[in-house]
């Protein structure tokens, strides 16, 4: 949790970054400040979908040729965090990229320059990540919701990830040296088509070991 937290109101005080897209208005206008990075894409707060609350993020990819990343910064971790999100893609043969992360050496990120991370939903129908080559390591299906977890270490430059609450993926490479991390992006690769893809209960807070067992209640609407 969040070493400066004065009470367990809210998400902001519980973690070191929160974002659950409880909003109506632009996310891009809202206080966390998206930054769009490309015109080709759209992000909006959306009813159609959820896992907390009452709304999501819905990710359009709108080319089929170019590529699109939207950004959000959160406070610099140097020391191992937890990060966890889910993320709900709408096919299987859209690159869509979610849980990309950038370090600090860029005021907006330069892909790839100085993105760490590179994980994706990828158009072969499998999760996969990437530092000099594709790693696929589960396939996924259409319109369901996957929860993940990531326990990143910029010491190591390594990171796990667990699916579901299942680890998938252990001991894999950051795509760049990085020594801190600081944003977060989505994007959408544009091939071999365009796509929409739903996000939800981003969040970003301290590791501790032993991790406490939580139960954290879902719905989803259809």
């Amino acid at each position: 949790g969040n070493p400066n937290a004065t009470s367990l109101s809210n998400g902001g005080n519980t973690f070191d970054f929160w974002e659950d897209f409880e909003y109506t208005d632009d996310p891009t206008n809202h206080g966390w400040q998206w930054i769009l990075s490309d015109p080709n894409i759209t992000f909006t707060t959306s009813e159609d979908t959820v896992v907390y609350g009452n709304r999501s993020g819905k990710f359009i990819d709108l080319s089929t040729t170019a590529n699109g990343v939207i950004v959000i910064s959160f406070p610099v971790q140097t020391s191992i965090f937890i990060a966890e999100l889910s993320a709900r893609p709408t096919a299987t043969n859209v690159f869509a990229h979610h849980l990309l992360f950038y370090n600090s050496k860029g005021a907006t990120p330069t892909w790839p320059q100085n993105q760490a991370i590179y994980h994706v939903f990828k158009s072969n129908g499998y999760l996969t990540w990437y530092d000099t080559a594709y790693h696929d390591y589960m396939p996924y299906s259409a319109n369901t919701w996957y929860n993940f977890k990531m326990i990143i270490n910029p010491t190591t430059q390594k990171f796990d990830i667990y699916v579901n609450d299942v680890l998938r993926v252990s001991g894999g490479n950051f795509r760049v040296p990085s020594t801190d991390i600081k944003q977060w992006g989505l994007g959408g690769a544009g091939t071999p088509g365009t796509g929409i893809y739903y996000v939800d209960g981003f969040r970003i807070r301290k590791y501790t070991f032993p991790e406490p067992t939580t139960s954290i209640g879902a719905e989803e609407r259809l």
